[in-house]
């Protein structure tokens, strides 16, 4: 059986979030490798393996972290992401005799798809995988998993770059050499776009000169040399489009346009490193004794409350973490907000959102708060697994459903039998639960 790091490349930022998801994966054992210039948090001390990286390099943080892993195959995950529970375990499953692998990534919402299935040309660009020009399926580096023996194949990740574009020099790289790269659909990360020294929390760029350093790389690497101008000026055109729609949106004034833009063309221009690609050693390291740790509960719980019972709800989730159950909480008010999903510190999946947004039959909004919740739990079944849904009567008090094995069941879990819960011991066995047909 191939052995599983997880390395997480950390610059400046906070990364409990991602670690606290990466501690609610299902899939075990494995391990975590930490690539930063900070120790981890305190919790998480004991729990992964902290490689200290002193320049704001992605390459070569991803690099030493290889050195480090004791996994045959290498996940990677950015500090300012969050996996869902099943992400590691699919993407396991998933990369099949390929060399890479990767999975869509879900925009800040928790909602929305940021990057889906395309792929690359020999310009680095985005393409449909049905372009002429599509040379293979493209990977997210803060979703992908690599094998450890065809990195060490092609040498590393390139350390020209230092930001943008290192996955796919890696991709193109390993395709040159004969290798696959596969896609799993199921492998889902929520991406958060922290602040980094490149971009604020809202993707305005804060410079661009690392940036058009990449994508001159790349061009040299693996691009017509006569064709170099082009690619050259259609990266700049797509740049300023984005640029001017940050501008319309008031998140960037017009002197600073020009300013990125300059940083841009100077990257582009600037004089090209011979490749700096690394030996990464085929044999892994020892792996740290984090691949020992149990794994979480099979206790999977969404909790939905009424508007009365909120804070119960929450003294719930809580609860039922401490007991090592997967909580999600699903609160909804009757309002046109937006629908949001994020993760707690103390890794509890929150949904929150108003109903008025989550169009039904004909769009119409669903009516009940419990309506809204059946249709967001079957969007994120599939991920989540739950084993058992909690409510609340207008008494308050606590009750457990089983969680319908039949989808079609679904809008009508609150009226199967339940059990009443004190809120202390959960009921053994999962309790004497109603069983789904």
């Amino acid at each position: 059986m191939d052995r599983v790091t997880v390395i997480v490349p950390n610059w400046q930022r906070d990364p409990t979030l991602t670690l606290t998801g990466l501690s609610l994966q299902r899939f075990r054992p494995f391990e975590t490798v930490l690539v930063s210039d900070t120790p981890p948090p305190a919790r998480f001390a004991t729990q992964v393996r902290w490689i200290e990286i002193g320049e704001a390099n992605l390459s070569a943080a991803r690099n030493a972290g290889v050195q480090a892993a004791g996994g045959d195959l290498l996940a990677f995950i950015d500090d300012d992401a969050v996996p869902e529970p099943d992400w590691l375990g699919a993407l396991v499953s998933g990369i099949g005799q390929a060399a890479l692998a990767g999975g869509p990534v879900i925009g800040p919402t928790g909602v929305r798809l940021q990057w889906d299935r395309h792929a690359f040309n020999r310009f680095g660009e985005d393409v449909p995988e049905t372009a002429s020009d599509a040379v293979a399926t493209k990977v997210n580096g803060t979703n992908m998993i690599l094998r450890r023996a065809a990195l060490a194949q092609i040498g590393g990740f390139d350390e020209r770059f230092a930001y943008f574009l290192e996955e796919t020099d890696v991709a193109m790289r390993l395709h040159k050499a004969g290798h696959s790269i596969g896609w799993v659909p199921g492998a889902l990360v929520h991406h958060g776009f922290a602040k980094s020294g490149h971009r604020t929390a809202r993707r305005v760029p804060e410079d661009l000169r690392v940036k058009g350093r990449s994508i001159a790389c790349f061009l040299f690497s693996h691009a017509p040399e006569a064709e170099w101008p082009s690619a050259s000026i259609r990266y700049q055109e797509r740049e300023l489009r984005r640029l001017m729609r940050f501008h319309r949106l008031g998140l960037i004034d017009g002197g600073r346009i020009g300013h990125l833009m300059d940083g841009l063309r100077a990257g582009l221009s600037a004089a090209i490193l011979a490749p700096m690609i690394p030996r990464i050693a085929p044999a892994p390291a020892p792996q740290n004794a984090q691949a020992d740790t149990p794994p979480p509960s099979d206790l999977r719980v969404v909790i939905v409350p009424t508007l009365l019972t909120r804070r119960r709800a929450w003294d719930d989730a809580r609860h039922l973490r401490s007991l090592g159950a997967e909580v999600t909480l699903m609160e909804y008010r009757y309002s046109p907000r937006p629908l949001r999903v994020t993760l707690t510190d103390d890794g509890i999946w929150r949904h929150l959102g108003g109903t008025l947004n989550l169009g039904g039959e004909g769009g119409l909004p669903p009516l009940r708060l419990r309506h809204a919740a059946s249709r967001d739990m079957r969007r994120v079944a599939a991920s989540r697994q739950f084993t058992h849904v909690l409510g609340y009567d207008l008494a308050k008090n606590r009750h457990i459903w089983r969680f319908p094995r039949n989808e079609a069941r679904l809008e009508r879990v609150f009226d199967m039998t339940s059990v009443v819960w004190d809120g202390r011991t959960w009921p053994a066995a999962h309790g004497p639960i109603e069983q789904d047909q």
